[in-house]
């Protein structure tokens, strides 16, 4: 058996799933940095519920990000 290739944005994936918000936030900058460009709308979008349950205090500063790069 041989490890498997490291793929951030498939560990980014899982870790939005598990609801791992540190792990995520970590993976999402080494994704953004690996295509030099920021992550897609779609996947920064599945950040939003797990700042509101968790970091409640931040989640209108992610919103007005997420907002400003939609638009």
């Amino acid at each position: 058996m041989t490890a498997r290739p490291w793929k951030p944005a498939i560990e980014l994936d899982g870790a939005l799933d598990r609801g791992d918000l540190p792990y995520a936030i970590t993976l999402a900058a080494e994704v953004a940095e690996d295509r030099n460009r920021p992550i897609d709308l779609d996947m920064a979008l599945r950040f939003l519920p797990l700042v509101a349950t968790r970091e409640p205090e931040h989640y209108d500063a992610w919103v007005l990000r997420w907002l400003g790069r939609w638009i």
